[in-house]
């Protein structure tokens, strides 16, 4: 007899073993002024700022049909003119790489030049993701503690 998906415990599904006694991560949601720990910024936007995303989400959504320029071509554009700006260091839309979040933006260096047989290293205390990247793309993550003062010990 075949099962309905109501019936499906998450013990029937094909996980990876290695990854059965594993539990998702998931940061805290306590009600305090500062989150640090998910990296939220404590001020509002400004109600300029409020009114300038209504109406770029109006203008959006005359497209919403459509997926997005996958490339990000004006939005790697406009942040390599800030940069130039405000750094002085002359950079163009090629060398910006534009992500979904800085999690996107990690799990793909991981992807990339992670995998079996490679290491990522990390000092802690740290970001507790990056236990999950190293361990979703199979790279082994090499932690070393940082000094009483969080800097790091060069030798």
């Amino acid at each position: 007899m075949k099962q309905t998906w109501r019936e499906i415990s998450f013990a029937d599904l094909p996980i990876r073993e290695e990854l059965r006694s594993h539990q998702a991560y998931g940061a805290p949601q306590t009600d305090v002024p500062v989150r640090l720990n998910v990296n939220e910024n404590p001020y509002p936007p400004s109600q300029g700022l409020i009114e300038n995303i209504a109406e770029a989400i109006s203008a959006a959504a005359t497209h919403a049909n459509r997926y997005p320029d996958r490339d990000f071509t004006k939005s790697r554009a406009s942040l390599a003119a800030y940069l130039t700006h405000d750094t002085g260091v002359v950079l163009d839309a090629s060398q910006v790489w534009a992500g979904n979040g800085s999690n996107e933006v990690l799990q793909q260096l991981l992807q990339v030049f992670g995998g079996p047989g490679r290491t990522a290293l990390a000092f802690t205390p740290s970001y507790p993701m990056y236990d999950e990247y190293c361990r979703t793309t199979f790279t082994q993550l090499h932690t070393l503690p940082r000094t009483e003062d969080f800097a790091l010990d060069l030798a």
